[in-house]
């Protein structure tokens, strides 16, 4: 075995500096010893002068031999300490640039956590709470509902406020605890009926269950409140006479709106928001998807016109426009509350009274518009209108139930209109001359639908006579 083989080749040096060198960024260099014409490693087993080999900033290899008082180094522990205090002040440098490098880090990571700190404290504020749930809520509701839920949450936030436990302004969601909660629906309990006050519970119960984790909520306050026990205050049915008697008071738009509630038994809502393109004169029926039901089970109302409301929807002028009673569409796309306050005051021009109060001195609707819609309902019951007929006009909400009833003929839903009573007090002639127009589109529609010419000249002989 040779001497090279026993103490390590400049081969097997060359390997251990490339893999430790520039790489591996040693700053002190590597020493090595150097015997005739060949490198060692400073630990070999023979004789010769220390050399110490490293790399400037620049990144230029240097090597240089080691002296101590003008005498080559041939001492291992003499060639590490002039390594050493030739290294130094490189060695100084290099711990100063780590050193900032680890206050930076440093400086770095106490901004983050201070950043965290502030989102964990501050996470959603109230002011843009509504925001956020509107961002994040998966959202498939009528315009109308929108507007009650963004009540909802007004009403809580200013009895929040009012109670002296926020910051008028300002506050974050996380504010709001379980004793704020409660006050609320309790006072809602209080003060409106048991379904109102279940309608405001449901709904903010699910806006903090939205909210809970990017406001990190360890809970939602409203959790442990129990619904209230439900006790339906159902609007009660009009007579025929009341029907009249509102059609008559009812001006401009209103008396429209008034006529077609009680002519198709409508919801408010589907009734103010009719778009032409609903309606079908020359078949004698509207159809629509109602509000309330088209983004669940997207049950379409069917209903037939009777002669009243086909002659009050001929006399309306031209140009239309998209919806039959613009100006009400306007206002309850706007304001629901204001719509609905307008209809109050015809009811209360009629004298016929809306509200009562119950045992606990809280003021329970009883009459509205709704009414109409009841007593639609209960004629054509009494008037043996089939039950899939009286479904599918009113817009079932149930799914099945709306499978069960889609099947509902056009013939079908005229018939249910004719068996009304007159709800206009311009007299029996009107009526009849109304009925007549209705019955000449009818005939018109099948003569189109056919497209014969031999038909159309038979009609027009047998009118002749």
């Amino acid at each position: 075995m040779t001497r090279q083989d026993e103490n390590g080749g400049a081969g097997e040096l060359r390997q251990e500096e490339q893999k430790k060198g520039r790489r591996g960024g040693n700053k002190m260099g590597f020493l090595y010893k150097r015997f005739g014409s060949r490198d060692y490693k400073p630990n070999a087993h023979v004789k010769g002068v220390f050399y110490l080999r490293y790399w400037d900033e620049d990144g230029t290899r240097r090597k240089i031999r080691l002296t101590k008082d003008g005498k080559p180094i041939t001492d291992l522990q003499a060639a590490k300490e002039e390594q050493r205090r030739l290294r130094a002040p490189y060695l100084a440098k290099d711990k100063l640039e780590t050193l900032k490098g680890a206050q930076a880090i440093l400086r770095d990571a106490e901004e983050k956590q201070k950043e965290a700190e502030e989102a964990a404290e501050n996470p959603v504020t109230l002011a843009e709470a509504w925001e956020k749930w509107m961002e994040l809520a998966d959202l498939q509701i009528c315009q109308g509902s929108m507007k009650h839920y963004r009540q909802y949450w007004d009403t809580f936030l200013q009895y929040c406020r009012a109670s002296g436990k926020l910051p008028e302004t300002g506050g974050n969601l996380r504010d709001i605890t379980p004793e704020l909660a409660r006050g609320r629906i309790k006072a809602l309990q209080a003060t409106r009926t048991p379904n109102t006050a279940n309608k405001h519970l449901t709904f903010l119960r699910s806006f903090f269950d939205v909210l809970k984790k990017p406001a990190r909520l360890d809970t939602n306050p409203f959790d442990e409140i129990k619904r209230q026990k439900l006790t339906t205050n159902s609007r009660r049915e009009l007579s025929i006479e009341e029907i009249q008697n509102l059609v008559s008071k009812a001006e401009g738009e209103l008396h429209t709106l008034f006529l077609l509630g009680a002519c198709t038994g409508m919801r408010c809502g589907d009734c103010a928001t009719l778009r032409w393109a609903e309606v079908d004169l020359l078949h004698g029926v509207i159809r629509r998807k109602a509000n309330k039901t088209r983004h669940s089970s997207g049950a379409e109302i069917v209903a037939g016109i009777p002669a009243a409301l086909a002659a009050e929807l001929e006399a309306i002028p031209a140009p239309h426009g998209e919806f039959v009673m613009p100006g009400v569409a306007n206002t309850y796309m706007k304001s629901p509350t204001s719509l609905s306050q307008r209809i109050r005051g015809v009811f209360d021009a009629c004298g016929i009274a809306t509200t009562r109060t119950d045992e606990k001195g809280r003021l329970v609707i009883v009459a509205g518009f709704h009414s109409l819609r009841h007593t639609w309902v209960s004629i054509q019951a009494m008037r043996g209108t089939p039950q899939a007929v009286i479904m599918a006009m009113v817009g079932h909400s149930n799914p099945a139930m709306t499978e069960h009833y889609t099947h509902i003929s056009t013939d079908a839903a005229r018939a249910a209109a004719r068996e009304l009573p007159e709800f206009t007090a311009d007299g029996e002639e009107q009526a009849e001359a109304a009925r007549e127009l209705a019955e000449l589109r009818r005939r018109a529609a099948e003569i189109v639908a056919a497209a014969d010419a031999d038909q159309l000249r038979r009609i027009i002989e047998t009118e002749g006579h």
